[in-house]
């Protein structure tokens, strides 16, 4: 009898202890994207080692899933309209570039290479914009369908004009394929390059991604900076390696971090895999 007992008494240990474990583990899953104080300062430590400092909220999230895309919607005719209004114009079709232009403003649509990419130029500003609120106007004339833009991340060039970079946001989360670049002089836009390539559903299952930290070290040990450079902002969203890019209808994207420097320069860490672009 007493023999039973004690057996019992071992499972019930042992079945606690399993709960236990379990809890910790969940525990440190869901804190493995939420930095604590001594990691975010280890993490500033060894960037400035690295001649990098750290000026930016780091995202906090749990697991991600994949997002497909399809190629760009052929979004020509409606920009011509919107942009042009029925004024008189030239155009040009050269080698997949079709160019729409009158005697200030200028279309180009790119049909081949980067399918979608169309710029924008204006030898005297018709968007009059005052501060960035006030570029709706022009985000909403090359948003032709139920977009959604949201600044991320200003620069001035070298003649001191301002560059504003907006990405689309799609159920709440980050397209950084997706982008609409304006430069402004005065109080006017001068220029514009825009793509969207179309979001279409996310993958059913989730699955965990590098913590932010981490992909942090791997870029400060995998690319050298022959100056000392400032990180402005990083976020995590979706990014479309060429690779990834087939010739289906459909196509993959994977969580990407999107680590942005002082000077405007980019870098893109793969959030499964840490493969780093510019």
């Amino acid at each position: 009898m007493n023999g039973k007992k004690i057996l019992n008494n071992l499972i019930i240990i042992f079945v606690i202890m399993n709960v236990v474990l379990y809890g910790m583990n969940l525990y440190n899953y869901k804190d493995v994207n939420r930095l604590s104080k001594e990691r975010e300062n280890h993490l500033v430590k060894v960037l400035n080692d690295k001649n990098i400092s750290l000026n930016a909220e780091l995202p906090k999230f749990d697991k991600m899933k994949e997002l497909y895309f399809s190629r760009p919607v052929d979004r020509e005719k409606n920009l011509i309209d919107y942009i042009f209004n029925g004024k008189e114009r030239h155009s040009t079709y050269f080698e997949g570039v079709h160019t729409h232009t009158d005697d200030n403003e200028t279309l180009i649509f790119n049909k081949v290479g980067e399918r979608g990419r169309v710029f924008y130029s204006a030898k005297r500003p018709v968007y009059r914009v005052g501060n960035l609120p006030s570029l709706n106007k022009f985000i909403s004339d090359f948003s032709i369908e139920d977009e959604q833009y949201i600044p991320l991340g200003h620069k001035f060039d070298d003649k001191n004009d301002n560059i504003y970079f907006f990405n689309e946001v799609y159920e709440d989360k980050k397209l950084f394929c997706n982008e609409i670049v304006i430069k402004v002089a005065g109080d006017g836009v001068i220029e514009a390059r825009a793509i969207r390539y179309t979001p279409r559903k996310f993958g059913k299952e989730s699955f965990s991604v590098i913590p932010v930290d981490a992909a942090l070290y791997k870029l400060a040990y995998e690319v050298e900076f022959d100056e000392k450079m400032e990180i402005v902002d990083v976020s995590i969203g979706y990014y479309l390696e060429e690779d990834l890019i087939g010739n289906e209808y459909i196509f993959k994207s994977l969580p990407h971090y999107q680590v942005t420097m002082r000077n405007g320069v980019k870098y893109y860490i793969n959030a499964v895999n840490g493969k780093i672009m510019i």
